[in-house]
């Protein structure tokens, strides 16, 4: 009985089928292309992380610096919390929680609105880059789904340890300059 039906509507003809194909590729092209949509929350999520040998001591002036500098004064900060050798608590069933670590770092800031939001998370993008040489920092949203870390990741092997820190460092610098990086 479906054949039939199929059959009758032209399921049948190849040229109806190829046509049909391509305008649901031509379709794929208008569909938001992430399963989870971005937070519409207002916090923002920083994790800092100085040299993998920092103590917790160093760890905990980097933050500070970061806070003093790069946060305070600014009218778009409602409140912020950092949290200093371990992940910050789980306040939403989606956070991601980190492991302790003496050399990793977390602010959540809660901002006044979602532009505050946005506007604060290309500045602070932006002045951790210049601003806090020698620190590797992640400006991200509160994940909506399962959480994914950083958007480029890559594992180096090799059986030459300096050319594969080389090659890394080189990856590194080109992964630096585009502008997935800084989300």
């Amino acid at each position: 009985m479906l054949l039939e039906i199929l059959h009758a509507l032209g399921a049948g003809d190849h040229r109806r089928d190829l046509a049909a194909f391509a305008v649901a590729i031509f379709g794929m092209g208008f569909v938001q292309q992430q399963f989870f949509p971005n937070s519409d929350r207002p916090e923002l999520i920083v994790d800092l992380e100085p040299a993998a040998n920092a103590s917790i001591a160093d760890t905990d002036a980097q933050m500070a610096r970061f806070e003093r500098e790069m946060l305070a004064g600014d009218e778009g900060v409602a409140t912020l919390v950092g949290y200093v050798g371990q992940g910050a608590l789980r306040f939403v069933l989606s956070f991601d929680v980190q492991p302790p670590m003496c050399f990793s770092a977390r602010t959540v800031i809660l901002t006044k609105s979602i532009e505050d939001r946005d506007r604060l998370r290309w500045k602070i993008s932006g002045l951790v880059a210049h601003g806090l040489p020698g620190n590797d920092a992640l400006v991200h949203l509160l994940d909506i789904g399962p959480p994914v870390g950083r958007p480029v990741q890559y594992s180096r092997r090799g059986p030459e340890v300096e050319k594969v820190r080389d090659y890394s460092r080189q990856l590194g610098n080109i992964v630096a300059k585009t502008r997935i990086s800084a989300w």
